[in-house]
Parts: structure tokens; sequence; C-alpha cells
């Protein structure tokens, strides 16, 4: 089991191996559509990604500066396959 810890201060237990998202979700933030990438002991990650040991999670919300570049860089990918 791993110990992930919401930067908040409130914790839970996971099996190795559960994504970033399920992280959230276990930590009571699963139904926060705002949020759109995660911050893991400081680093920038995918919500897809999975976790390998106990780590510090910080949601990234679509209303911060960060979230709001991630959702336009996305955008710009979408755009340009529509386009190709």
């Amino acid at each position: 089991m791993i110990k992930v810890a919401l930067d908040q201060g409130v914790t839970t237990t996971l099996e190795p191996g559960a994504t970033v998202a399920q992280a959230l979700e276990a930590l009571g933030m699963g139904k926060d559509a705002q949020v759109v990438a995660a911050r893991i002991n400081g680093d920038l990650v995918d919500l897809s990604l999975p976790l390998a040991g106990d780590c510090t999670v910080a949601p990234v919300r679509l209303s911060s500066p960060e979230g709001l570049e991630i959702m336009r860089h996305s955008a710009a990918h979408l755009m340009a396959e529509a386009v190709r």
C-alpha cells in the first residue's frame, strides 16, 4: 500500500499503480470537474499517471493560470488534429 496525502493534509492509502485521478477521488476530490492536472511532490503530471510510492498530491484547477495553459494546449492539439 502507498500513502497519498492531499496538499491540504488529508491522507489515504491506495494500491501501487492507482492513478492520480483515483487518488484524488479517494481524497474526496473526484467530483471536482475543474481539476485538469496535478502536482505530485511538486512535479506537474497528468491525471492518468500511475502512482508508485508515497506522495503528496496538489490538484491543478482550470481556474489557475497553469490549468488554463494546460487546457489551451490541449485545445490547440485538438484543433490541429481537426484541421489535419
